[in-house]
């Protein structure tokens, strides 16, 4: 009973709201005023292409290294380090496309080098919410989840790439690359109550400057002259506040598809803090190749750690003044990949690196770095200073 007499108050209130203001509107109708016509907002110009660019230039000078002969030469030498162009469109809420071009140092005839221009990213991407998930879908030359991660917590690819794309260089003498910056293949995210992203990346395997597979026999022979298989990778990053994120990462690569049991994987967990003030984490990999030769399964197990600190001053003494300092290990894990390292450097690599760095303006900074790589095998380490520069635009 109450209730109904509320609600009839209630109405009744409404009732004379409404015969005051169309008395109002009458009343006023003398001077009724033009009505405004809306200009439509006039939508960007979506012919017009985002374009921008990055450059990494550097001096570098060796210090010391095992090699008598480099060692006597001390060279130094100014390098371009990249120089890439970004040409992004956004077609419409969904959809959009980019495309980034890349250069290269190659080697050329009578002892000569030069430049060479490369696609590195050339891709359509699609986001769409659905509630309390954001989903996103990539394909064409994508970048690689795991990379593409690490290198967005650390913020310092222009000073150098991160140990997991460049695997290589802590497992000296096996040249195993276990992962590359971008691939061919299609990729999708799942970001849920933006605590949760799971990603699923499918591809061809052998990263953006060997895009094309080729499976055939050489003309009049049997041997096979690239049996490609592919690369399925598989990433979780939970964010539990904000600021840090723990991720673990599985990548299988099927390297020969004719001929089973032929594969690197590698599969690993990580940590990363980021603040305006400090950006720090560290990943563990455990790396695996698998070669089968028909007659034999030889299996080499490696493991990678990779940690950095970045710290920038500049909220704390009101100075773009900013510390680097990386350190990165790898090593044979049994007697197949020591083998497969090789004499000449030994089981394991450690390698430290330490910059001091200043941020002229938002498109421009610069950074004095040192770094240590020590072979197990070899009595003197190889010891590096760069000065390093990007600049974006």
């Amino acid at each position: 009973m109450y209730i109904q007499k509320i609600i009839k108050i209630f109405l009744s209130i409404i009732t004379v709201i409404a015969v005051c203001v169309s008395v109002a509107g009458a009343q006023g109708g003398t001077k009724q005023e033009t009505p405004k016509q809306e200009v439509p907002k006039q939508e960007a110009n979506k012919s017009n292409l985002d374009i921008s660019g990055q450059f990494f230039f550097q001096w570098s000078k060796i210090l010391q290294v095992d090699d008598a002969v480099k060692n006597d030469a001390r060279a130094s030498q100014f390098s371009l380090q990249r120089a890439s162009l970004t040409f992004s469109k956004t077609i419409d809420d969904m959809w959009s496309a980019k495309l980034t071009t890349d250069t290269e140092n190659v080697a050329g005839t009578d002892n000569t080098t030069s430049y060479k221009a490369l696609v590195k990213y050339a891709l359509v991407q699609g986001k769409k919410s659905f509630g309390e998930v954001d989903a996103t879908l990539k394909f064409g030359l994508i970048d690689t989840p795991v990379v593409s991660f690490i290198d967005s917590q650390t913020d310092s690819r222009w000073i150098y790439s991160n140990y997991t794309d460049k695997s290589s260089d802590l497992l000296k003498g096996s040249k195993l690359s276990i992962d590359y910056v971008a691939d061919l293949g299609v990729s999708f995210a799942a970001k849920i109550m933006k605590k949760v992203t799971v990603t699923i990346m499918y591809g061809n395997g052998y990263g953006y400057k060997n895009t094309v597979m080729e499976d055939r026999q050489n003309l009049g022979g049997t041997d096979p002259y690239k049996n490609y298989g592919n690369v399925l990778h598989g990433m979780v990053t939970v964010a539990p506040v904000e600021g840090v994120s723990i991720f673990t990462y599985y990548r299988n690569q099927n390297t020969n598809k004719k001929i089973s049991d032929n594969s690197i994987i590698y599969y690993g967990i990580g940590a990363a803090y980021t603040t305006k003030l400090i950006k720090t984490g560290m990943t563990y990999s455990m790396p695996e190749k698998s070669t089968n030769n028909s007659e034999t399964i030889i299996e080499s197990k490696y493991s990678l750690i990779d940690s950095w600190v970045n710290i920038n001053f500049d909220s704390v003494i009101g100075k773009p003044v900013f510390l680097y300092g990386r350190y990165a290990m790898g090593s044979a894990k049994n007697d197949n990949a020591e083998a497969a390292m090789g004499a000449t450097y030994g089981k394991s690599t450690n390698i430290y690196g330490l910059g001091v760095g200043y941020t002229i303006s938002k498109n421009l900074r610069l950074v004095a770095y040192y770094n240590n790589t020590e072979y197990k095998a070899q009595d003197k380490a190889d010891r590096d200073f760069y000065i390093k520069s990007e600049l974006k635009f």
